[in-house]
C-alpha cells in the first residue's frame, strides 16, 4: 500500500514590512507570518487543524490539488562525536567550605 499525501495549493504574497500572506483557495482561507517561512508554517498549521477539526465533527475536507508520494526518510543517527560546546568547556573545580571556628 502506498502512502500518499494531500497538497493544496497557497498563494505567497509580501504584504510589507516582512509580513507575508498565505492564501488557501481550497479551504477559502488567509493566513500570514513573519517571513516567507513563517507564512508556509502557518498556511500548515492551517490545513492540519481545519482537517483535523473536520474529521471530529464529520464535516467535509477539501479535495487536494495534488496528492504526493510520501517519501520513508530514515531518521539520522546522532553523532557520537561532543560538539565544540563539550569540548571547550573547563572543568569547575568545586573548593571545600571551611568550617566557622
Amino acid at each position: 500500500m502506498k502512502r500518499e499525501t494531500p497538497a493544496y495549493h497557497v498563494i505567497l504574497e509580501n504584504a510589507g514590512n516582512g509580513v507575508w500572506t498565505a492564501e488557501i483557495p481550497a479551504f477559502r482561507a488567509v493566513t500570514e507570518g513573519r517571513g516567507e517561512d513563517g507564512a508556509r508554517a502557518m498556511a500548515a498549521d492551517l490545513i492540519w487543524g481545519y482537517i483535523k477539526g473536520a474529521k471530529m465533527h464529520g464535516f467535509p475536507i477539501p479535495k487536494p490539488d495534488a496528492v504526493v508520494p510520501k517519501l520513508l526518510v530514515k531518521k539520522k543517527t546522532r553523532s557520537t562525536k561532543p560538539s565544540s560546546i563539550h569540548r571547550n568547556h573547563r572543568k569547575a573545580t568545586i573548593k571545600p567550605r571551611r568550617k566557622a571556628a
